[in-house]
């Protein structure tokens, strides 16, 4: 059992699968200790406070992706409001709304820029926040700062006291979907190497009958001799599609229906052979133009019954009227082989 080349694609398919696993892991480990884990750490406790030295120290190690989450600073001076981010109409220009301010707090003799969601009046000295590397709007106004100010010095960061958590929630959502796709990986791998029949390649196999035995009497056939073009192996009873760990087959008496699909994205079309058999099984084959016009000409002279294009009439006839469909497929199949007497 285990010399049939599919079951190599099987065990291959598992490596891909664990490795695939084990990648994803990876990934999601990193991307929660580097980012969500100093963020979850840092709003689980009480802010931080930090003074004029500890922002500069700080400052050297914040970056775009990695502020300093939940402090707390205090000033001895303020200058409220001293710029304002807001939305304008993009087709006027006119101003539309005032989406966050700017204030200056002095710190020894030092200024830092605070963002904040409303106005501040001239008694508030303390904030709480977190401290980022400056971007967009937040740039222009500590270019700002150094502009109206000169000669004073300011800090390189910004206070941004304005939460939105939806970063986060994204953030996480998709974390978690990562560590469920890892999970299921894992779990596919196991199963899969400890019994090969829950590999999809055997479940496609299990409607035709016992996939053990339908592997057996394919490889059988293909060592009396087959019939290649391109992907796609024509034995005495069987056609097959394999190329790299995938593996379909459909018996040559089962074949109903055969057209090419032609997708287009942007300026890039993709050409597929769609075949189905009367149990409904569907089998893509996508190659180049040429490779899919052969295939679907080397279908349907092997099994010339077939019923061979697309159209409207025929897709409803398949969706609303299977019996009919499969009645008219056997018509065909019965004067094909009274053609060959």
């Amino acid at each position: 059992m285990s010399s049939n080349p599919v079951y190599s694609q099987i065990r291959s398919s598992n490596r891909n699968t664990l490795l695939l696993s084990i990648v994803g892991l990876i990934i999601a480990v990193v991307v929660f200790v580097v980012f969500f884990l100093p963020y979850i750490t840092a709003q689980s406790g009480a802010p931080r406070t930090l003074t004029g030295a500890d922002i500069t120290t700080a400052s050297a190690n914040i970056t775009d992706l990695q502020p300093m989450y939940n402090v707390k600073i205090a000033g001895d001076e303020i200058f409220p409001n001293a710029y304002e981010e807001y939305t304008e109409n993009e087709t006027t220009g006119a101003f539309v709304s005032t989406d966050a301010y700017f204030s200056i707090l002095m710190i020894g003799d030092t200024l830092l820029l605070v963002r904040t969601k409303d106005m501040v009046d001239d008694n508030t000295f303390e904030f709480t926040g977190m401290l980022v590397q400056p971007t967009g709007i937040g740039r222009e106004a500590v270019d700002a700062l150094a502009s109206d100010f000169p000669g004073e010095k300011a800090f390189t960061v910004l206070l941004d006291t304005v939460t939105d958590q939806t970063p986060w929630i994204v953030g996480g959502v998709v974390l978690g979907l990562l560590f469920l796709a890892v999970l299921y990986g894992f779990v596919s791998f196991f199963t899969r190497s400890a019994n090969p029949g829950n590999h999809p390649i055997m479940k496609r196999l299990k409607p035709l009958g016992e996939p053990e035995t339908i592997l057996s009497e394919i490889e059988n056939e293909r060592m009396l001799g087959e019939q290649k073009v391109g992907d796609v192996a024509f034995t005495r009873n069987w056609m097959i599609y394999a190329k790299g760990n995938d593996f379909q087959a459909v018996r040559r008496s089962d074949l109903a229906w055969a057209y090419k699909q032609v997708t287009q994205n942007r300026s890039v079309k993709s050409y597929f052979a769609y075949i189905y058999d009367r149990h409904g099984r569907f089998i893509s084959i996508p190659g180049k133009e040429d490779a899919v016009n052969q295939t679907l000409t080397a279908i349907l002279n092997y099994a010339p019954w077939t019923i061979a294009g697309y159209s409207n009439e025929i897709k409803q006839s398949w969706d609303k009227d299977r019996a009919g469909f499969l009645t008219a497929v056997d018509d065909r199949k019965r004067q094909a082989q009274q053609a060959r007497q």
